[in-house]
């Protein structure tokens, strides 16, 4: 046997084979194993040892060859044939897709080496709630969505050890929830249009499992709702969605109003008075709001003097007596439009003097008053036909009355007008020029104030005065938060940052449109007011107060039970504008008594995304985080969940919202 020992090494589980040479003798020759064993898995057919290793060793064992010639000749021949571990290698490729808040399991594979096998994770990071055990197991609930990379390590039980690492990819989807909060009112015969959406991408696919859609509209499986109403009312309907690797389901219960046709609501105007501002809204019903209002062409004019802007306001100024007949247009969201035929008669006015009466002056400022008057043709002529003005006062023919208040003064003027047609109206007005006022008091304000406050403010003068105070008051809002922001939410109760006043004569107390109140917003900052005088001193400072950086504030906690777990979502204020963690503490009932379950996130980078963001500028500090958790366990019942929230210097607050989810 010319063949060399010892043989080719194999390795376990891969196919073997080796054919034996002999030399000399006669064929054909014949082969015997005479002593040992060879390899498990390995058999001698003829002169070759072929099969497949089961074990991994060095066996030793003998071969013997007879010839075929008239005096038989036999020779025989040790070996040694060694049999090694193969090669590991993790066979698997690729990975199932998985969801947030549904049980995952996958087990990973692996071929050569000896079992038994450990598994690992050395690099990379798996879902939050998955883990990969020793024996290979990827399984938990995905508590968050997104796409995981990390590397896959096995290490077998040879000596010497033998391992493998192949990188993976595992993609997590968020829970299928459909995400579109309401749907859009419809309108009768008006074309209607809506894509239903998720928050998994397509392919899904839709359907309507109870309640029914309005008349003339139909759900696609893509989820575009189409068609064109044919009844007025209101639809419930609950849709189902469904997605695919992995397959999920979540359903959403949806109103649609469908409106009735459009239609022009007002059939009559008001009546004009020539050279008098005329102003009024018209109102359409029905239909998808806005409106937009124009004037038929051609279907006659209005009033000379008088124009109709798009938001439907009919306004201006009559300059002609007579009836006017016109059409009006209304054209709403979905293009469907309505006419509807309208008459203004225009009367003959009388002038007048539109003022009552006249504000104070402040000895030792300018004085300026503008007299306005209506019912004639412009343009308009005034003078003084009785009474005195202070020195260094005049009214001059376009109705200015203007001059700086050097001493004390009380007296009645009588004001004349005159139109262009020689129309005339005059009327008495009593003029003041009062001592300087003192210190105003602006009260209701303390020094620092919580976000999120009403305050009263009363403004009241040191004494009564004899004629009218008109003023105006100012607010200014600077923030000091660690992502400032101007929050608009920072105003006067009557609206915006300035708000006009009057103290009315022999009184101390100023009036406002309404009660005052300042509102104090939800961002820190530093709020101040300051007070102007009409024809008297601007700017005097009155009052201000700092509005407090407070730990971040929940406002609202709504829970709802999901398709494989729980979503939390959290509504509240930051007047620091950051949140650097949040803690969700879920009480759990479970046989026995009840525990806590906590469950931290940080979330400083979500936050300041937030809050740089300019579109969060329109709401101050509020924020809406929502959280879905996966919930497992067919004996427990969560019956509440307390929120702390943490902002960036430490500051923490706790908010407990008790509900039960089985």
């Amino acid at each position: 046997i010319s063949t060399a020992s010892p043989l080719p090494s194999g390795n376990q589980g891969t196919s073997y084979s080796q054919t034996l040479t002999p030399t000399g003798g006669v064929a054909p020759y014949t082969w015997s194993l005479v002593s040992g064993s060879l390899p498990a898995g390995l058999n001698l057919t003829g002169a070759t040892i072929a099969g497949t290793p089961t074990t991994v060793g060095t066996s030793n064992f003998t071969i013997r060859v007879m010839d075929s010639g008239a005096v038989q000749q036999s020779f025989q021949k040790a070996f040694a044939l060694t049999i090694a571990a193969s090669p590991m290698s993790i066979t698997t490729t690729s990975l199932p897709t998985g969801a947030a808040g549904l049980a995952y399991s996958q087990n990973l594979s692996v071929t050569g080496g000896t079992a038994p096998y450990t598994w690992s994770v050395p690099s990379g990071a798996l879902p939050n709630g998955v883990t990969l055990s020793t024996g290979g197991a990827l399984t938990g609930i995905p508590l968050e969505a997104g796409t995981f990379n990390f590397t896959a390590f096995v290490s077998d039980s040879s000596s010497p050890v033998m391992n493998a690492t192949k990188p993976l990819q595992l993609i997590i989807k968020p829970l299928l929830t459909i995400t579109t909060a309401s749907l859009p009112a419809a309108a009768v015969g008006a074309s209607y249009s809506t894509q239903l959406a998720a928050s998994v991408e397509p392919p899904l696919t839709w359907s309507v499992v109870s309640g029914t859609l309005p008349a003339g509209i139909t759900l696609s499986p893509a989820g575009l709702l189409t068609g064109s109403p044919t009844t007025a009312g209101t639809s419930t309907f609950t849709v189902q969605v469904i997605s695919q690797s992995p397959t999920q389901t979540s359903t959403r219960t949806y109103q649609i109003v469908v409106n009735a046709a459009l239609a022009v609501s007002a059939t009559g105007l008001p009546q004009g008075t020539r050279f008098v501002p005329y102003s009024t809204n018209l109102a359409a019903s029905g239909g998808l709001p806005p409106y937009s209002w124009s004037v038929v062409s051609g279907s006659g004019n209005l009033p000379s003097g008088l124009s109709l802007s798009s938001s439907g306001v009919l306004s201006g100024t009559p300059t002609a007596v007579g009836t006017s007949n016109f059409s009006v247009r209304v054209t709403d969201s979905s293009n469907v439009s309505a006419t509807q035929a309208f008459s203004i008669v225009v009367v003959q006015g009388q002038l007048r003097i539109t003022a009552e009466n006249l504000p104070a002056g402040i000895q030792g400022f300018a004085y300026r008053h503008q007299f306005q008057a209506s019912g004639g043709p412009p343009p308009f002529s005034w003078s003084i036909t009785n009474g005195t003005l202070p020195a260094g006062f005049s009214l001059n023919s376009a109705g200015l009355l203007q001059g700086t208040g050097s001493a004390l003064f009380t007296g009645t003027i009588t004001v004349r007008v005159m139109d262009a047609s020689g129309g005339t109206d005059q009327r008495d007005f009593t003029l003041a020029i009062v001592a300087p006022l003192g210190t105003l008091s602006l009260s209701g304000l303390q020094t620092k104030a919580a976000p999120m406050q009403q305050v009263p403010l009363v403004l009241t003068l040191p004494s009564a005065q004899a004629a009218e105070i008109r003023g105006t008051l100012n607010l200014v809002f600077s923030s000091t938060a660690s992502i400032p922001v101007d929050d608009p939410a920072v105003q006067f109760s009557t609206g915006g940052r300035s708000v006009n006043f009057t103290v009315p004569p022999n009184t101390t107390t100023a009036v406002f449109p309404s009660a005052l109140r300042v509102l104090t917003g939800t961002v820190a900052g530093s709020i101040s007011i300051t007070g102007s005088i009409q024809n008297g001193p601007a700017g005097l400072a009155l009052t201000s107060t700092s509005v407090d950086a407070t730990p971040p504030q929940t406002t609202n906690v709504v829970a709802t039970r999901i398709n494989g777990g729980l979503s939390v979502r959290v509504i509240g204020f930051s007047p620091d504008r950051s949140v650097g963690e949040v803690n969700f503490g879920f009480d759990v009932r479970v046989e026995g008594g009840t525990q806590t379950v906590n469950l931290s996130r940080p979330v400083s980078s979500e936050f300041t995304t937030w809050y740089q963001n300019p579109a969060s500028a329109a709401f101050g500090s509020a924020f809406r985080l929502e959280q879905i958790f996966g919930v497992g366990g067919d004996n427990s019942v969560i019956e509440g969940v307390t929120i702390t929230l943490r902002n960036a210097q430490g500051a923490t607050t706790s908010t407990r919202a008790a509900f039960t989810a089985n």
